[in-house]
Order: structure tokens, then sequence, then C-alpha cells
């Protein structure tokens, strides 16, 4: 029953395929094909009853049941297993039988010996027969089950004789091919190879034969295959060998690597493309030249594409006509001179040609045969050159086309959309360079022309310092001399005239007196000011607690007013001079506009990172927030100059020497609480802290 069981699950599951490997394997149909059941059973009635009919007309002895050994014998073609039992349970009950119903005869031992061989011949035979059938149907299953596995195996499977004749070719080799099987089985495997391998595979077969060196057998290889259609396609084929009686079988498995051989080349392509955006970017990026990044572009587009001219045109001034840029990728100088001297000698105008086309469209333009091109006027040159593909592409600075860069191919090309974008990042790195470079020789020119005009205005400048001086000088010598000598009148009135004059006149002759000596002291003070920052400046390290104290010593505050040094004061890098008018003006102003009968005043240091930070206080009237700016300003007092006999000059001085050496001063106050005006100086103390000279 398990062999019959099989049997019917092999005929479910395997009816179509059998259909198709009987075709491809002849030789493994073991049984030839039986009659009809009907057909059998009929025999084996007819049989039957023949031999039963012989043996009840024979006397024992004579006859026996051996004869109905051929009808379990059928049960070997007859489909259904359990006849072999049928058979031989009924040729037994029918030799059975027969000892009874046959006519008498023979020794009673002989009769029993025949009929007992009988009844074992029939077993015997059932049981062979019964197990042949079964070892044949588990050799069909197992043949069924390959024949299966390979016509549904992703691998083409051919086998192939030591004459190099197909022996087997499986379903997927025939949708590798486009062979049927029917067709290929018995011919030769050249038809599957292009040349040159065709005519010379049976020689590397021979050879092998031979030698015992293969360079496939045992290894895998790519190899290149033909179709049916005559389509050429990849495949990966691994080749073993096995002894079948005298001959040798090669089996190749086959696996079709067209589409992952296109993948793997489009993926080394556009790596390819990766490495000339990148090697096009950095020369765009460190390029000293348009020139060298150009040249590096036209290199590498070659390079990728295999095609044998590059060429770039330069876009005229006038925006309409394009001229050589007499720069040329070659392979070979020889072969396309013609095609150099005849472009180098042409101006292509606006929508002319290959270039004058992408000059009028600002876009790529892909030519695939200059011979159907009708707007390419180099077409014969061409012709004659072997060249068919041409491309060109623009190189845009904004919306400007600023050079046009073309390649011609010796082969007729397909549009390549992939290297269409990558010329277009090309295109725009390469416009990048070429706007950088007009960048810079505008740069270059405001940069003159700013050289020029600082030349310039260096120029007046040095004639208003010079003016300067001499007004200085007139302000001093020619307005002081008359100053001094209406002092020097008005003092010797008093002198020698005060008995002859009222007390009003007297009283006028000393406003006189003061009013000269004050526009004296406005005039020192507006020429002190406009010294500032025009002098060399001087720096050394100073005592700073030493110049303080030498400075008090020499104002004389009132008792009424001392000035203190609250704590150490550190040593500083500064000009003198400028340092000592610092603290004068300040001290002197906190004194004069205290505003109160007593009070002190202090200088202290303190610790600000990277500057020193100074500052003199008061603790006097104070000033109003809004008066903070103000009071820095030229001739500004928050007094009438008659009252406090300052001229509005001093703060002015204190902040413009502070920031001539790259420090700041402010002030904080509290209106009835005081003042206190604070300066900076740098620690790092150099030339690059101070700015130029003022004029």
């Amino acid at each position: 029953m398990r062999h019959r069981g099989a049997e019917l699950a092999s005929r479910r599951v395997f009816r179509q395929p059998v259909k198709r490997t009987q075709k491809l394997f002849p030789i493994m149909n073991l049984r030839p094909n039986p009659p009809s059941p009907k057909k059998l059973l009929a025999l084996a009635c007819v049989l039957t009853a023949l031999i039963f009919a012989i043996d009840l007309m024979l006397p024992l002895g004579i006859a026996g049941g051996v004869p109905y050994v051929a009808v379990v014998l059928i049960g070997l073609w007859y489909p259904r297993l359990r006849f072999l039992y049928i058979a031989a349970t009924i040729g037994s009950i029918l030799t059975i039988a027969g000892y009874f119903l046959s006519p008498p005869g023979g020794e009673f031992a002989k009769v029993m010996a025949n009929r007992s061989l009988a009844l074992f011949a029939i077993w015997v035979t059932a049981y062979v027969c019964l197990r042949f059938r079964g070892t044949q149907e588990a050799l069909e299953h197992s043949e069924l089950r390959s024949r299966v596995i390979l016509d549904n195996v992703v691998v083409g499977i051919i086998t192939i004789n030591s004459r190099g004749m197909i022996e087997s070719f499986n379903t997927t080799a025939e949708k590798i091919f486009g062979y049927p099987a029917t067709e290929m089985i018995g011919k030769s495997v050249n038809l599957l190879m292009p040349d040159p391998h065709r005519s010379e595979h049976d020689s590397y077969i021979e050879k092998y034969l031979q030698t015992g060196k293969s360079t496939i057998i045992g290894f895998g290889r790519e190899l290149e295959a033909v179709k049916k259609d005559g389509t050429s396609i990849n495949i990966f084929l691994g080749v073993s060998e096995v002894q079948v009686k005298r001959d040798r079988l090669f089996t190749g498995f086959i696996q079709d690597i067209t589409d992952l051989k296109k993948t793997e080349l489009s993926l080394q392509r556009k790596t390819k493309m990766g490495e000339l955006l990148r090697r096009v970017a950095i020369a765009a990026n460190e390029s000293i030249s348009v020139e060298t990044a150009m040249r590096v572009a036209l290199e590498g587009i070659c390079d990728l594409t295999g095609w044998p001219v590059g060429h770039l045109f330069l876009v005229a001034p006038d925006g309409q006509t394009l001229e050589s840029g007499r720069m040329w990728r070659l392979d070979s100088e020889e072969r396309f001179a013609a095609l150099r001297q005849v472009t180098e000698a042409t101006r292509f105008n606006l929508g002319q040609g290959l270039p004058g086309e992408v000059l009028k469209t600002k876009k790529p333009l892909w030519i695939r045969d200059v011979y159907r091109h009708s707007n390419f006027p180099r077409a014969q040159l061409a012709e004659s050159l072997g060249i068919h593909g041409a491309l060109g592409f623009p190189v845009m600075v904004s919306e400007e086309v600023v050079a046009i860069l073309e390649f011609f191919s010796t082969r007729v090309e397909e549009p390549d959309l992939d290297l269409l974008d990558v010329l277009a990042s090309i295109g725009t790195q390469l416009g990048r360079v070429i706007e950088r470079k007009r960048a810079e020789e505008n740069l270059l020119k405001v940069h003159t022309g700013l050289e020029k005009r600082i030349q310039e205005r260096t120029a007046d400048l040095s004639a208003a310092n010079r003016a300067l001086e001499e007004f200085a000088y007139v302000v001093s010598h020619d307005l002081k001399a008359p100053l001094r000598g209406i002092s020097s009148l008005t003092t010797w009135l008093m002198e020698d005239y005060s008995s002859k004059l009222d007390a009003t006149g007297q009283k006028m002759l000393q406003i006189l007196l003061k009013r000269a000596r004050r526009l004296g002291q406005l005039i020192d003070e507006i020429l002190e000011y406009s010294r500032v920052g025009r002098s060399r400046i001087k720096l050394e390290s100073l005592d700073t607690q030493e110049i303080a104290q030498w400075v008090i010593e020499n104002i004389v505050p009132p008792p009424t007013h001392p000035v203190i040094i609250e704590n150490p004061l550190p040593p500083i890098i500064y000009h003198r001079a400028h340092l000592e008018q610092i603290l004068i003006n300040l001290m002197q102003n906190a004194i004069i506009h205290h505003g109160k009968p007593a009070g002190t005043i202090r200088l202290t240091y303190t610790n600000g990172g990277e500057m020193h930070e100074f500052s003199v206080q008061d603790d006097g009237v104070g000033i109003e927030e809004r008066h903070f700016e103000r009071i820095f300003k030229i001739f500004q007092s928050l007094k009438p100059h008659e009252e406090t006999g300052t001229t509005g000059i001093g703060l002015a001085i204190v902040r413009k020497i502070v920031e001539l050496h790259g420090g700041r001063v402010w002030v904080k106050s509290e209106v009835d609480k005081g003042s206190a005006f604070h300066f900076t100086v740098p620690k790092s103390f150099n030339r690059v802290n101070l700015p130029p000279p003022r004029s």
C-alpha cells in the first residue's frame, strides 16, 4: 500500500512535469507503455479460465498450478498492486480445486509435490513482482523528482558529452537562451557561444581530455553567450565532470547575469561620474586660472565617456558669436588635425551648428548621429573622419552662457540622461570659476581705484595737515601776540592810571584783562586738542603710581578738596605726556565742578581682564544722566565759562587721547552723590591697538 500511495501522489503532483521530462530524458522511462487495465484484466481472466480448464482435463500428476504464475506476472503491468494478491490467491484456490476436481492419476506423493510446488511458485512470483513493482515505482518517483528539480531550478543546466554534443537542456536553460530542449539535444554546444570561442571550443575539450588541465572545470567564470535571436548576454558558468561508462559528461551550471552586469557597469559609471564631479569641484575651488579648471573638465569627460575629441568654445563679448578657445583633447592629433583646423578657423553665430544651438537654447544638445542632423555644418568633414555622435553643453554664469564644451564620438551614441545631469553640474561648477575670477578682477579694479583714492586723500590730508600746522602757527603767533599786547597794555593802564580812573573804569580794565587771559587759554587748549593724534606716540613702561603723585603735586588741590590715591596703581605701557594730560584734566574737572564746599577726590584702579581700568571719583553735586554724552564734546560745559573759568575742552581731550590708545572713557554719576570718570588702558599694548594718527 505504501508503494501504491507513492505512485498516486507522484501522478497527482508531478503529472505535468512528467510529460515534459520524458521528452528531455527518454532513457529514464524504464517501463514500456502497458495495455489498458481492462485489457489486462480480461487477459488475466481468460488465461486463468484456460489454465483451470486444462488442469481439469488432465489427470493429477501431469498438470498443476504452475501456469498460474503467468497470470500473476500480468500484475507487473496492472496499475493496482492488489492485483498481485488477488491473482496469487485465485491461482492458489484453483490449484487446490484442481487437486480435487481433476481426473485421478499418478502417485499421491508426486501429485502433492506437484501441487505444493505450484503454490510455492505462485506466491514466490507474487512476492518478487511486488518487490519489483515497489522498486520500480521508487526509482520512477526519484527520477521524477530529479526531473522536476532540474526543470524548475533557477540555474540553467546543460549536459554535454566529450564530443561537445548536448544531452540535456533544462527549462531554465530554455528561458536563458530561447531554444527549446528538443531543438538543442544532440546539437553542439558551440551554438551558444560567440566567436572566437565558437570555433575554438572543440579544441578546448580535446586539450582537456589529453592534458587534464582546465581553467573552468571546478571554477566559475563570467562569459559572453549568444541567444537564439543573436542577442549577446553575460553568463556565469560553472562546470563539473562525471565519468559515465566509457564516456565523460560535462554539466554546465549557468546564471544569466546580464542585468546584474548592467547594474554593476551602471554603478561603476556613476562612481566615475561622481569622481569626475569631485575632481572638477576641487579644480574649481583651487585652480588659479579658468583654463586649468576647463582643462580638468575636458580631460575628465573624455576619459569617462571614451569619446576621442573634446573642445572648448568661448562666447564673444557681443554674446552672439562663438570662437574657438583653442583648448582641445584629441586621442589622435594626426587623425583629427583637419577638424581642429576647420573649427578654429570658423566663427559660429547664434543658432548655427552644434555650439550655436547650445548658445541659443542655453541647454545641452545630444546628437545621436551628425550625418542625420540638419544643422551640422561640419558633417562632411565628420564623415571623412568617422565621427558620429556629438554632444555640447553650456557653461553658465547666472543666466549668461560664457563658454561651450563640445565632444565627438566615433560611434552612434544614444542619449545618456545620467551623463547629461553630470554635465549640467560640471557646467555650473565651471561657471562659478568664471564668476569668481570676474569678481576677483572687479575687486582688483576696485582695490586699485581705492588705493588711488587713498593716495589722493592722503595727499589731501598731508596738505591739510600742513595747512593746519600753518594755521596753528598763525593762531599761536599772530593771534596770541595781540592778546599779549592787550594784556600788557591793560596791566599798564591799571598800574599807571588807576588813580585817574574811577571804580567803574578800574572794574572794566579787570574784566578786559580776564577776557584776554581766558582767550589766550582757549587758544592754547584748541592747539593742544588739535595736536592730539598728529604727533608721534612714544610707548614706554610707566610707573602709574609715581606719575599720579606728580600730577597731584602739580595741580595743587585746595585743602578743602584733597586728591588721594585709594589703592596701588600698576605699571602700564603708555605715552607719558598723554597719561599726565588725562589725569590732570580729570582731577581738575573733579575739583572745579565739585559744587560743594568740601569733598574728596579719589583715584582708583580695577583689574578689568584684558584692560586696566582707572577712575577719578568725587562726592560732589553729580551730573544728570542726560548730560553724560554732552560733556565729552568740545566747548561743552554745564556751567557758564565765566563761573568756572574753564574752556569746555578738557574732557574732549581726554576722550580723544583714550580712544587713540585703544581704550574707552565714560562717566557714572548720581545727582548730589558725586561722579566717577572711568577710562581703560589695554594690557597687551602694541602697535596693532593703535589707530593711525589723526589729522
